[in-house]
């Protein structure tokens, strides 16, 4: 039988393991992912999409390439395409019944020469439009597409779900 110290009550577990209890207690009690920020402070859809916007003509002027325009048209369907991903739990440029960009940006009303996409899914990241464009840079593809001169406008569209992002560029060459 455990001796108790006068003065303490008895709770079923061993006193010895309460320092570790409490340690465990402050672990758990930290965001999921481990990244300690708590959920209010992650940004909202329209900032991280303002945010990646940014960022994106950034690079473009880092490499002395002409700005794009942010194109709300493209963005409605970038942000629909987010969504779409968001809510049938899928991460692909071609949604499960087929559709592609192209398709996409046609059915909106959108004429085009060229386009491309860019995506990406982040979680628990405070800074998602940030992580993204890394991202994208650090990938041959992802950083053509970005810095591509045949490309004028470009739409964001962000979807998110608690701390989870679903982020779509689509970029266009207009007719």
């Amino acid at each position: 039988m455990l001796k108790m110290a006068k003065g303490t009550q008895k709770f079923g577990i061993n006193p010895a393991f309460f320092p570790l209890l409490i340690l465990l207690s402050g672990v758990l009690g930290c965001s999921a992912g481990g990244t300690g920020t708590p959920l209010q402070d992650f940004p909202s859809e329209a900032q991280v999409e303002a945010a990646s916007f940014d960022l994106v003509n950034q690079d473009r002027r880092n490499q002395g390439l002409p700005e794009l325009v942010l194109d709300e048209q493209i963005s409605t369907i970038a942000r629909n395409h987010s969504k779409d991903m968001r809510d049938r739990g899928y991460f692909d440029h071609t949604s499960p019944d087929g559709q592609t960009i192209g398709q996409r940006l046609k059915s909106g009303g959108v004429s085009f020469r060229y386009a491309g996409e860019n995506i990406e899914l982040t979680k628990n990241y405070p800074n998602p439009a940030e992580k993204a464009n890394t991202d994208f840079l650090s990938d041959p593809t992802h950083r053509g597409i970005m810095l591509n001169t045949q490309f004028k406008r470009v739409g964001v569209g962000v979807a998110r779900s608690g701390n989870t992002y679903w982020l779509t560029q689509d970029y266009i060459n207009p007719q």
